[in-house]
């Protein structure tokens, strides 16, 4: 009797599943249409332009910041990255962000991919305050 019921119910809710899916995209799809939709392609575009070369980059990331846009930045300095990972003041600030956005586990990753001697040791106080890391864990400074 259980599975009789269930037969009789289960294609209904298929039926009536796929027709709210249909309805569903029909939707999203206008939403792509919408003002808004393109403001955002737009501004998303133009970060995409502004984050190809180093100090635009961490220009942008840094205006991000300042907008409380952690995962902004942090966004803008991985595709920075991407395109040129020996960037060891890019990874850097891509290290701090992350640690400030409580990914510990991954600031403290790109931490040590930063060459020895290529941290000024104001950055180094930073990461290590930030990433909760003991001076032992972090890599040698310009200064030191």
């Amino acid at each position: 009797m259980r599975c009789y019921v269930a037969a009789t119910i289960l294609p209904g809710l298929l039926l009536m599943s796929s027709s709210l899916a249909a309805q569903a995209v029909e939707e999203s799809s206008e939403q792509l249409d919408s003002p808004d939709v393109e403001a955002e392609l737009v501004l998303l575009d133009t970060e995409i332009v502004e984050s190809s070369s180093k100090d635009s980059a961490l220009q942008l990331s840094a205006r991000q910041i300042a907008n409380k846009d952690l995962s902004g930045a942090a966004t803008t300095l991985e595709r920075y990255l991407i395109a040129d990972p020996e960037a060891m003041g890019v990874r850097a600030e891509y290290a701090l962000t992350l640690c400030r956005l409580d990914d510990l586990q991954a600031g403290r990753f790109e931490v040590a991919k930063i060459e020895a001697e290529a941290l000024a040791q104001q950055m180094a106080d930073r990461l290590q305050a930030a990433c909760q890391m003991e001076p032992s864990d972090m890599p040698q400074t310009k200064n030191q």
